[in-house]
């Protein structure tokens, strides 16, 4: 979506009916709509920030390894 889009403000992806995959914590982005700066695109260059952490913490559960390994070979005598 952003090579397509460019990078979008959560303001912006809600005022198009974009659709997105929401892993944020729900109370931070009720803190940044209080500040309202919900009107800029957050850009993350740490790869090892907080938010990105938790985000794959809280959606190991999602994840489907079936789809990323050949259970044939991982299961072979």
């Amino acid at each position: 979506m952003i090579i397509k889009n460019g990078l979008l403000s959560r303001n912006m992806v809600i005022k198009y009916k974009m659709k997105f995959n929401d892993i944020s914590d729900k109370e931070i982005q009720e803190k940044r709509e209080e500040k309202k700066i919900h009107d800029y695109a957050s850009t993350y260059l740490n790869p090892k920030n907080a938010a990105a952490s938790n985000a794959v913490i809280e959606n190991l559960a999602n994840v489907n390894i079936e789809k990323f390994l050949d259970m044939k070979k991982v299961f072979a005598h």
